[in-house]
């Protein structure tokens, strides 16, 4: 009831200083105006009932309170759509940090699997090391130590021919020790980086003669045809010591697992305007297509006895895929049971003049 007579009284006062200060300020405003105009207002004022008075008041009331509530809630939502944005631009970091994290972990699991690979690579590079080491150099050498060892005790007592064809086997034995020591050895300095890859013009003519020169014997001592052809005045870009270790591990084992009266060839012939093909072809035992498959892998080579029981290890054909690589060149190999294997590979032509022969025993 206190607060109905407060608003009551107020009502009245409002309604009176209406209904007095401002009429009476109404007309001195409208004092100078024309006199239609003036008396038409302060009859319309004038004519308004206390009731007409009250609902104005509160309409009046209504849009102050209404223009504050909107302005209340203006302010609210500005405020909360800076929040918002507030909130959005560190949503949009934090997404972005997480996928940066995401692709570093990514590229981490791919840097970890790689080096996976590459232990596996090399645990298993070091078990046919070993392997190798503990077999295929113990033979050679225990019967090297063997036939050194009658000779040695008994050498009166054998005859002529026995004792030459001792010192050839022993001479066999030695041989096959050094060449498969000399793989073993470019092998590992390929693993561990420390055979540097150094092309450079080499001419082919100079390659193909030394060759020649290593090969023939072999060729002849197996009674097989060695054909080493070559164009004249030509020459490819790679590192000479590697290409000749190449071709001749490719000659070699071409040799090694072809039948006396069967033929070899070397053809080094053009591929279009910039490149040569090298290829080394037998007429040999030949591979089946599961042989050919594990040739490159340090992990599945294996080792073949030659036609006359010439002993491998079988990294030859490992070391020659990976010296190739060492060239951006690929390493291709066909193969025929009964009826012979050709490998080869592809080179750029020299833009640059050949180097002389001495750069091939280097």
């Amino acid at each position: 009831m206190p607060a109905f007579g407060v608003v009551v009284s107020a009502l009245t006062g409002y309604v009176f200083l209406v209904r007095s200060f401002s009429l009476s300020r109404l007309e001195r405003t409208l004092a100078d105006a024309a006199p239609s105009l003036r008396y038409d207002v302060l009859a319309a004022v004038e004519g308004l009932s206390l009731v007409h008075w009250i609902t104005l008041f509160l309409l009046g009331i209504s849009g102050v309170f209404g223009y504050h509530v909107l302005v209340h809630w203006t302010t609210t939502l500005r405020r909360s759509a800076r929040e918002l944005a507030a909130l959005n631009r560190q949503l949009r970091t934090e997404v972005a940090e997480r996928t940066r994290a995401e692709a570093a972990l990514q590229v981490k699991t791919q840097d970890l699997e790689v080096k996976s690979r590459e232990l596996e690579d090399a645990l298993a590079s070091k078990d046919r090391f070993f392997s190798i080491i503990s077999h295929d150099l113990r033979g050679p050498l225990g019967t090297l130590l063997t036939l050194s060892g009658m000779l040695r005790d008994d050498f009166d007592d054998f005859t002529r021919d026995e004792q030459h064809q001792f010192t050839s086997l022993m001479h066999d034995s030695a041989e096959g020790v050094y060449h498969l020591l000399e793989t073993l050895l470019t092998w590992a300095r390929l693993q561990t980086g420390a055979m540097r890859f150094c092309p450079e013009a080499v001419a082919i003519e100079a390659l193909v003669a030394d060759l020649r020169l290593v090969l023939q014997h072999q060729a002849d001592a197996k009674h097989i045809e060695l054909t080493l052809d070559a164009p004249a005045d030509a020459s490819v870009w790679g590192d000479p010591n590697m290409l000749r270790t190449v071709l001749l591990n490719l000659l070699s084992n071409a040799l090694k697992f072809t039948e006396p009266g069967g033929a070899v060839r070397l053809e080094i012939v053009p591929d279009g305007a910039e490149s040569f093909r090298l290829t080394a072809t037998d007429t040999g035992q030949g591979m089946t297509p599961d042989q050919v498959a594990r040739l490159f892998h340090v992990e599945t080579s294996f080792s073949t006895r030659g036609t006359a029981n010439e002993a491998g290890s079988g990294l030859g054909f490992v070391l020659c895929h990976e010296t190739v690589g060492h060239h951006d060149a690929t390493l291709d190999v066909t193969s025929k049971p009964g009826v012979g294997t050709t490998f080869g590979f592809t080179l750029p032509r020299a833009t640059r003049e050949p180097h002389s022969e001495a750069s091939l025993a280097r």
